[in-house]
């Protein structure tokens, strides 16, 4: 069966998402493995989250031609659903600091 557009952009998204944490791709079966907290059982930085945040609205506004506020709102939606947990007391960067660099607006 033919996958439409956004269950395409869903898998790219997970894929990448669990690249971000050292796996060499999405992982049914670590999800099937935790299938309730499957997000909790890695962590990454403050930096690497914004890091995806940005992929993913790029991403979006290409593939679904919508404006940048709409596809931050969607990744923003996305990581707060899927996204991993994030390192506490992760010193490496201020995510104020580093928004304000990179120049998204995710706060």
């Amino acid at each position: 069966m033919k996958k439409n557009k956004e269950e395409r952009f869903l898998e790219k998204a997970k894929d990448k998402l669990f690249r971000a944490v050292g796996f060499d791709g999405f992982s049914q079966s670590f999800v099937d493995t935790y299938p309730y907290n499957w997000y909790r059982q890695r962590e990454w930085n403050v930096e690497q989250e914004a890091e995806f945040k940005k992929w993913f609205t790029d991403e979006h506004m290409k593939v679904f031609n919508n404006s940048k506020r709409y596809a931050q709102s969607e990744a923003s939606w996305f990581v707060f659903s899927y996204g991993w947990k994030v390192k506490e007391k992760d010193d490496s960067v201020n995510l104020q600091d580093y928004c304000e660099k990179d120049n998204t607006d995710f706060l």
